[in-house]
């Protein structure tokens, strides 16, 4: 478990809760049983709200831990930055690649290879991260700070065939 400040233990000002805090997480039971709900019939949910709102913690101590515990899930998660198609290749690659970080990085480098051509191709290497997983298994993507897409005046280089992906996975129906 993550060490907390002194005097800031539950509550961690502005740092999001992570998996391991989900036992000091409490509050959005309803909220986290909505977006349970939601990505039973949906292939792509987006939380969204006001910076500071909680929407990490909400995912990440709320939801993925009730996802955990309620079934076979796959969790990839990455954060845009400046380079956001290769960070998708990086968290999908986490979950195909055996521990070895040079495999790791090859699959990764591979797959944004794949994706800046070919975007609507996300869909095979999320199935492939499903490959060794029980049948029935889905794979979760967390994307946090999306809006990094759009705050970012430089831009992110890749941003086109990213967002092509998302559309990609929205379009998509669920199994």
């Amino acid at each position: 478990a993550r060490a907390w400040p002194p005097l800031a233990k539950p509550y961690n000002e502005l740092l999001a809760f992570e998996e391991e805090d989900a036992g000091l997480f409490f509050g959005r039971e309803r909220a986290v049983g909505e977006l349970a709900g939601k990505l039973r019939t949906r292939p792509l949910v987006f939380v969204v709200g006001a910076s500071g709102a909680g929407k990490s913690s909400l995912v990440m101590a709320g939801l993925v831990p009730r996802l955990r515990a309620g079934g076979a899930w796959r969790i990839a998660r990455m954060r845009p930055g400046r380079r956001p198609l290769y960070n998708l290749a990086d968290a999908l690659s986490a979950l195909m690649a055996a521990e070895d970080p040079a495999d790791r990085l090859r699959l990764a480098e591979e797959t944004a290879g794949v994706l800046e051509a070919h975007p609507e191709r996300v869909l095979d290497r999320g199935e492939a991260c499903l490959n060794d997983a029980p049948p029935g298994a889905r794979l979760l993507l967390v994307a946090d700070q999306l809006e990094e897409l759009f705050t970012d005046r430089k831009g992110p280089r890749d941003a086109g065939p990213f967002l092509d992906a998302l559309a990609a996975i929205g379009r998509q129906t669920t199994r």
